[in-house]
C-alpha cells in the first residue's frame, strides 16, 4: 500500500492541452533568399507531410503545415530569418 502512495506521488501528472501549449519551440535561421524564393523552397519540401497553408502580411509570411493529428507545424518567413515556431507532432 505505501508503495503505490509513493507511486501515485511521485508519478508526474499525463500532459493536458493546456500544458502541451508550453511545449513550443523557435529555432530561427539566417538566409540570404528572397521570401518567395524560401517560399516556393519552403513548400515543395515540406507539402508531403500534410496539408500547407500560407498566411502573408507585409512583412511576413507564415507557413502553416496540418496533418490532421496534434499541432500544425509553424514557418515564420521574413527575410533575412525563418523561424520555426512550433514543435511537429509525428509528421
Amino acid at each position: 500500500m505505501t508503495a503505490l502512495l509513493l507511486w501515485l506521488l511521485l508519478t508526474p501528472p499525463e500532459a493536458t492541452p493546456a500544458a502541451h501549449s508550453h511545449n513550443k519551440i523557435a529555432i530561427s535561421f539566417k538566409t540570404s533568399k528572397t521570401r518567395p524564393k524560401l517560399e516556393a523552397c519552403l513548400y515543395n519540401e515540406l507539402s508531403d507531410l500534410g496539408e500547407a497553408t500560407f498566411m502573408q502580411n507585409a512583412a511576413e509570411t507564415i507557413l502553416m503545415i496540418r496533418n490532421g493529428e496534434g499541432p500544425p507545424l509553424l514557418v515564420e518567413i521574413a527575410p533575412p530569418t525563418v523561424q520555426i515556431t512550433t514543435k511537429a507532432s509525428a509528421m
